[in-house]
């Protein structure tokens, strides 16, 4: 019982810690470029000494050697001991560093292993600066107080009345020592002097006020919220009776304070999981009821249909978390890499409120990654050059996010150099990426798509950061996994954008069902565009591939009869669904149309993850099993293949035609 207790401490402590964690690498540079806010400065000296306070009660030693460590520092900057140069916030950046490091091997169920020997040093140098400045200035008080004839007291000096009255924490404490404190006799000799607390006593009544809440209450509910018998201290018991006949001021309104409940995401995965089988015998009472005329049972479907559709709305609520989550690490991102590059960069962040689901949410980290990174190092020019251009030496980064109805946008834009379309050519056609003739064909929006080929970068020489051609392939390939389109927008001289296009969630997919030779298939709605209806007459062949010609538009066709190798003869009365695969529009030929339904995405399992062109399975509302079309991923297999006189035979395993024939 008592390890499950401590288990139970543990996974609270990483959670809640975690959280603070996660918002100091914004914290620590926002306070970077501006020194003078106390606020900030002693939210992130709470953090680290939160973080300190958890670790020691739960014995891991080596979290709090660096917390300590870090936690000095910044004490001695709050006391004005210390300026906020470059190298202290290195130092307290690099055990920022440390202590997410140890955080991932206590989740991973390892002991923390102990701080690198460099950050510590790094910490501990800054704390001898601060040492040797503050002996200088008690040696030059002590000398001006003997000129005077005064005798100083050997206490290190107290934290500024500025920190101290900018940080509600330490004023709370203030009016609460001064309330309660008894008057002390005078020391012989000396003036009128206030209260000195030690470091120590202050760092045990922040502890005090910690574990009664995460922050003091505004001012105003202090005493609302306090036992009214003890609301306002020996201030409050001298204050006169009210006399009578007069009328008590009418009590402030307070607004109820929101009660959270922190539950472990795996449940909710787990009640999501519950709700969609739930979806699927709701998909099968729908397709079961039109053989049912009765009034009742359509009465009672169209119940269970309305309050299955708010459940699985409420419970995909749960699941959303906002893309600021994601967004405030690369504070951090932009500020080393720019030092690195010696260049000057903003990075500017909007729409961070903007809900996601919470799987779409951490899939987006790697690829925003990798934009950022590019925007900075592809983008940003450094400062001389872009002062030569007439800009502003600091570039400015910004990423952003809003809600275009049941998608999410995200735009990563620098207002950099922009992008050459004559260069991106001529690399392609270098690296055989694409042929001269189709090169030359293509418009300059199109040309800008080629650098998200595998192999491809303009870069001449290889860095640490970038240039070997890896990198934004992968951005595709990520993003085109979670049904998402990603399309670049370059202007030389002013700047790119790279838009990301996503569904709210992919927990449930809202699906095209279609028919080819019998078999049912499930394409993503949100990657649908139109239907037309298949001419074969307009079909032509362009470069190797059969392409459909309409309205001034050539739209490769997928024909799913050659890709599944049915052998069977397509039917007359073909329909064209026209999807988006990455940023293309291609067509799928298909049988017949069913329509729209929601749908629950099962996994193919180890053996078939890897297959090609399909993203998944899903049963139907009459029980069927449907395969789940991955257009992006189908329309990059077949143009590797478009150069054959026949694609081969087996691309689709037997087993998969028998899964999609059950």
């Amino acid at each position: 019982m008592e390890r499950d207790m401590d288990e139970e401490l543990l996974e609270d402590f990483l959670v809640e810690a975690g959280e603070l964690i996660e918002a100091l690498d914004g914290q620590l540079v926002d306070l970077e470029s501006r020194p003078g806010d106390v606020a900030l400065l002693n939210a992130v000296f709470r953090a680290f000494h939160t973080v300190k306070g958890g670790a020691g009660f739960l014995g891991l030693s080596p979290l709090v050697e660096v917390c300590h460590d870090a936690e000095e520092v910044l004490n001695a900057i709050r006391g004005a001991h210390r300026t906020l140069d470059v190298s202290a916030m290195d130092a307290v950046l690099g055990a920022l560093d440390d202590v997410r490091r140890m955080f991932g091997e206590i989740r991973g169920g390892k002991p923390p292993s102990p701080a690198t020997a460099e950050v510590l040093a790094a910490l501990r140098r800054t704390l001898a600066d601060e040492h040797a400045v503050a002996s200088a200035e008690a040696e030059l008080a002590a000398e001006e107080a003997g000129a005077r004839g005064h005798r100083t007291s050997p206490q290190a000096p107290a934290p500024t009345a500025q920190a101290a009255a900018a940080d509600p924490v330490e004023a709370a404490f203030e009016q609460m020592l001064a309330a309660s404190a008894p008057p002390a006799a005078p020391a012989p000799g000396a003036g009128g002097t206030g209260d000195v607390i030690t470091e120590d006593e202050f760092e045990d009544l922040l502890d005090q006020l910690q574990s009664a809440g995460k922050g003091p209450p505004a001012p105003d509910s202090v005493t609302a919220r306090a036992d009214p018998a003890h609301a306002g201290g020996p201030a409050a018991q001298a204050s006169p009776a009210a006399q009578p006949g007069s009328q008590a001021a009418p009590a402030v309104a307070t607004e109820p304070v929101e009660a959270t409940l922190r539950v472990a995401s795996s449940r909710i995965d787990g009640i999501m999981n519950q709700v969609g089988e739930l979806v699927l015998v709701r998909n099968r009472l729908a397709a079961l009821r039109v053989r049912v005329a009765d009034e009742e049972v359509q009465r009672a479907f169209a119940q269970l249909n309305l309050v299955t559709s708010d459940l699985q709305a409420s419970v995909m609520r749960l699941r959303m978390q906002s893309v600021g989550k994601v967004f405030g690490r690369f504070t951090r991102v932009v500020r080393d890499l720019a030092r690195q590059l010696g260049k000057q960069v903003e990075l500017v962040t909007e729409g961070e409120s903007t809900e996601l689901d919470k799987g779409m949410v951490e899939s987006l980290v790697d690829p925003l990654v990798h934009l950022v990174r590019n925007a900075v190092d592809h983008g940003i020019e450094l400062p001389d050059a872009r002062d030569a251009a007439g800009k502003s030496p600091c570039g400015r980064v910004t990423l952003s996010a809003r809600q275009e109805g049941s998608h999410i946008v995200i735009i990563v834009a620098d207002d950099g150099a922009g992008m050459d379309p004559e260069r991106i050519r001529n690399k392609a056609i270098e690296k055989g990426l694409v042929d001269s003739r189709s090169a030359l064909q293509m418009a300059d929006e199109d040309v800008l798509q080629l650098i998200f080929m595998a192999g491809f970068s303009t870069r001449d020489a290889v860095s640490e950061v970038s240039g070997r051609g890896v990198g934004m392939d992968v951005v595709r390939s990520q993003i085109a996994r979670i049904n998402g389109q990603v399309h670049l927008q370059s202007e030389s001289g002013r700047g790119s954008r790279v838009v990301i296009r996503l569904p709210l969630t992919l927990a449930i997919l809202p699906t095209l069902m279609v028919v080819v030779d019998g078999r049912r298939f499930a394409l993503p709605l949100p990657v649908v565009d139109e239907i037309i209806e298949f001419d074969p007459h307009q079909r032509t062949v362009l470069d190797g591939q059969v392409v459909l010609s309409r309205r001034g538009e050539v739209l490769p066709l997928l024909d799913l009869y050659r890709w599944l190798k049915t052998g069977a003869q397509a039917p007359e009365g073909q329909s064209v669904v026209v999807a988006m695969a990455g940023d293309r529009r291609v067509g799928l030929v298909v049988d017949r149309l069913l329509g729209q339904e929601e749908v629950v995405i099962k996994s193919l399992g180890r053996r078939l993850e890897s297959l090609p062109g399909f993203a998944g399975a899903t049963i139907t509302g009459d029980g069927d099993i449907a395969l789940i079309i991955d257009v992006a991923s189908l329309h990059a297999h077949w143009t590797a293949l478009a150069d054959t006189a026949a694609l081969p035979v087996e691309l689709v395993p037997p087993s998969v035609r028998e899964v999609s024939q059950a």
